[in-house]
This record gives C-alpha cells, sequence and structure tokens, in this order.
C-alpha cells in the first residue's frame, strides 16, 4: 500500500510537470519538461528495485521451501 501510494505520488507530480509543459511557452517550457522526465525516472526506477526485491524474496522463499523438503 505505501509503495504504490509513493508510486501513485510521483505519477501525479510527473502528470503536473507536463502539464505545466502544455501551458507555458516555448521558452519556460523546458525545466518542466525535465522535471517531469526526472520523476517517471524515479518512477520507474522505485519499480525496478521492488521488483527485483519481490524476485528475490520469491526466490528466498522457494529455496527454504525446497530445503525443508516442502514440494510444490
Amino acid at each position: 500500500l505505501t509503495l504504490s501510494l509513493v508510486l501513485g505520488i510521483f505519477l501525479y507530480q510527473a502528470s503536473v510537470a507536463f502539464r505545466r509543459v502544455v501551458t507555458t511557452d516555448a521558452d519556460g517550457a523546458r525545466p518542466h519538461l525535465l522535471e517531469g522526465f526526472d520523476k517517471l525516472r524515479l518512477y520507474f526506477k522505485v519499480m525496478g528495485v521492488a521488483f527485483i526485491i519481490a524476485m528475490a524474496l520469491g526466490g528466498l522463499v522457494l529455496l527454504a521451501m525446497l530445503s525443508c523438503g516442502l514440494a510444490l
């Protein structure tokens, strides 16, 4: 739940930055565009780390089950 909330905040912040790109003139849009991309980059980094942690925990559980003699 906490991870979903944090990821939702990152996506919301990115959408606000991209909305500012659309409503700003061409000269002032670049910082907002970069901010939006930074928020998306952070979103995907967190998702990647969470995926790696989940896969590692799943592997450890499977290894523990096999070592204790519990078959699938």
